[in-house]
């Protein structure tokens, strides 16, 4: 180090020269003061602070405090203290971006149903990194699904307990049902519904009829009559007698309660309507809106007349479904209880019809008045009514049979149509 020209006065604890010489020349020009009698200030070493900003788009930065503290104070013939605090540029440096993701898609179907096969989830990114942000993790992600064997039997739930009887008396059945807890698969087995194994019945109220058996059900029912060209006029008032004496066991008022609405139509007035394409079947005939006066539902029964046209069944359905949504009520079961010599044009278009009913909660109920049904016309009629079709299908062995013993089937109706 070259020789300190600094002066006493310019000298401070900051410049080139050492203490030691610093003090050896205080000592020259003050030759009174003894050594052990100077006290130089002495400080601690510089301590950065924060900086004002963490970073900065357009490079400036920010500032920040350096520090430091006096560790020894100075007495008349030391060096004095230096400048404490100073100021310093800092984060002259752009913001750095993290990477930002969405969240993950749900999982994709996997490709395989067994023998193992993989399913997929994806996510996107919404922000990509920059100076020096944390960098994007991966897009995507799978796994493998399905990997048990392919040929798996079906399994079964424990037994459901059994129905209620079907009906009140005559020999009426209960059913109790496995059903299907987990499906077979591949090569595997599944007893059949109607097997042993998933399906039993038991016989229940075995006693016989009184006879004078009436329901008494909080119900719905539309009363729709068969008045076509097959049944000729004297079996078409058959009919209506036989309606009449069930409307006899239909109760509106039960425990001193509004029971079953009626309501009725008439159809077997089938004709084609219009020309061409355009050709439409004649709509059924709403004869009495659903009421609780039995004396207004007998009237209407009464005004029937013989209609002579073709089975348009399909259109007593939905004559029947626009009736209960006008006139129904909203907390009561519905019936629709149709009353036929079993011979249906367009059976197709019937039994879409039915099935709209079915689908909607609606009960349907076939009373077939024939001496030797076509099996295939009776297998289509069982297809259209509620299940069970033993409960809601009835059968009356001719118009001749009918007219011989109304009480018997009216009853047969009642007990196996009527849910109380």
């Amino acid at each position: 180090m070259g020789e300190c020209k600094a002066t006493i006065k310019e000298i401070t604890f900051d410049t080139i020269c050492g203490v030691k010489k610093v003090r050896t020349e205080i000592l020259k020009k003050s030759k009174t003061v003894k050594p052990d009698k100077v006290d130089d200030c002495v400080v601690s070493e510089f301590s950065e602070g924060p900086c004002s900003v963490p970073c900065d788009e357009k490079l400036i930065g920010g500032m920040a405090d350096l520090t430091r503290e006096i560790i020894q104070k100075n007495n008349e013939h030391g060096i004095k203290c230096p400048t404490l605090t100073f100021k310093k540029k800092c984060n002259q440096m752009k913001c750095p971006v993290d990477c930002k993701m969405s969240e993950w898609s749900a999982w994709s179907k996997c490709t395989k149903e067994c023998e193992g096969g993989s399913q997929s989830k994806t996510r996107s990114i919404l922000t990509e990194p920059k100076n020096g942000g944390n960098a994007c993790e991966g897009v995507s992600s799978s796994q493998s699904c399905n990997t048990g064997s392919c040929d798996r039997n079906c399994g079964l739930h424990k037994w459901t307990e059994y129905t209620k009887c079907s009906q009140i008396c005559d020999k009426g059945y209960k059913e109790r049902f496995r059903k299907i807890r987990v499906p077979q698969r591949g090569a595997g087995k599944c007893p059949k519904k109607a097997s042993g194994e998933r399906y039993a019945k038991q016989q229940c109220n075995k006693q016989g009829c009184l006879g004078d058996e009436q329901c008494v059900s909080t119900a719905d029912i539309i009363l729709a009559f068969d008045g076509s060209g097959s049944l000729k006029e004297t079996g078409f008032n058959t009919l209506k007698k036989f309606g009449s004496e069930l409307l006899e066991r239909l109760q509106t008022k039960a425990y001193k309660k509004e029971a079953m609405k009626i309501g009725v139509l008439q159809f077997g007035n089938g004709e084609l309507l219009g020309t061409g394409e355009d050709r439409t079947v004649s709509k059924a005939k709403a004869i009495t809106p659903l009421t609780f006066d039995k004396v207004a539902v007998k009237k209407g029964i009464d005004s029937m007349t013989w209609q002579k046209g073709f089975t348009n069944m399909a259109q007593a359905f939905t004559r029947a479904e626009a009736m209960l949504s006008t006139g129904g009520r909203k907390q009561s079961p519905s019936t629709v209880m149709i009353i036929t010599d079993g011979v249906p044009s367009f059976k197709f278009s019937t039994g879409q019809s039915a099935q709209v009913l079915r689908d909607k909660g609606i009960k349907v109920v076939i009373v077939s008045v024939k001496e030797f049904p076509n099996k295939k016309t009776e297998g289509a009629l069982k297809s259209w009514v509620s299940a069970p079709w033993q409960s809601n299908y009835i059968k009356v062995p001719g118009l001749k049979a009918l007219s011989a013993d109304f009480g018997t089937y009216v009853t047969k109706t009642i007990v196996q149509a009527c849910r109380k």
